[in-house]
This record gives C-alpha cells, structure tokens and sequence, in this order.
C-alpha cells in the first residue's frame, strides 16, 4: 500500500535549499560586483521566518529575532570604522537569524575559521604586493600592473560558507 509523503517535510526541504541557494547567490554577487542586494536579504529573511514559523514557538523566534538586532547593532560598529560594508553588517544580521540560537557556536565558529582563511591569503597577497612595489620601484616595468591590482575576498563569502553549512546541519 503507498503512502503519501510528508507534505511539511518536503516544504521545509524545499526551504531550505531555496535558503541555500539563495546564500551561494549572494556570496556570487559579493565576489562579483562587491554589493550584497536589499532583494537577497529579504528573501533569505523571509524564507527563514516561513521555517522558523513551522518548526518554532513565538518565543523563539522572538529570541532569534532579538540575537540578530544585537549581532547587526555590534557589526555596525565595525561599519562605521570602514572596516566591513553596510551589506556584510546586514548579512551577518540575517544569518544569525537564518542560524538562529540552536546553530550559533556552529555558525560562529565555521565564520571564525573562513575569515581566518581569508586573512591569510589576504596577508600572502598583501606580502606580494609589497615585493612587487619594490620590484616596480627599481625599475622592472612588466610587474609594474601586477602591483596595481590588489585581489581581496569579500565578507559576504564567508558568511555564504557558514550559513550553507549551518543550513546542512539543520537537515
């Protein structure tokens, strides 16, 4: 005898990889053209409340929802010094609220390794072009557009990483 499938199960799969791939979306976008659409977020919000309403109490996503206004308020600091762009704080905001508190050391610490990651290639890249301001400076003129372009990865790759890893997990 067949059954039928599981109708709320195969919708929040079907969130959920909607979430996933919206967040590879907007890591692409980022590393792109170095903005991270209104558009994205909203959807990515949207999506998270539709999940978070069908598998959570009101308390809950109160709590998730005021974890995220204290995330975003403390990453805006770092926008303020120039340090991170208004979309990056955004993001990290609708992330912990993608994330939720359940999924936070996870998330947190899948971000804290990617940045460290990027730091690394950043600061190798950052040694390179110093050797090659010096090599432009005595004079070898083909290294001379190497040492102009400087390559940087975005915040909104890492974030991308972590939050379709915490995606996973909530699979």
């Amino acid at each position: 005898m067949m059954t039928s499938p599981d109708i709320s199960g195969i919708v929040i799969s079907l969130i959920l990889f909607g979430m996933s791939l919206l967040c590879l979306t907007i890591a692409y976008t980022d590393l792109v053209s170095r903005k991270i659409k209104n558009n994205h977020l909203i959807g990515l919000f949207v999506m998270a409340l539709l999940l978070k309403s069908s598998t959570l109490g009101p308390v809950d996503i109160l709590m998730d929802f005021t974890v995220s206004l204290i995330v975003t308020a403390a990453t805006f600091i770092l926008f303020l010094y120039r340090k991170m762009g208004a979309g990056d704080v955004k993001y990290i905001g609708v992330s912990f609220f993608v994330c939720g508190l359940q999924y936070m050391p996870e998330f947190s610490l899948v971000l804290f390794v990617s940045n460290i990651a990027i730091a690394i290639y950043t600061f190798s890249e950052s040694l390179k072009f110093t050797w090659l301001t010096i090599a432009n400076f005595l004079g070898v003129p083909a290294l001379k557009e190497m040492a102009l372009e400087r390559n940087s990865i975005p915040f909104g790759v890492p974030i991308s990483i972590a939050n379709v890893l915490c995606i996973a997990w909530m699979m």
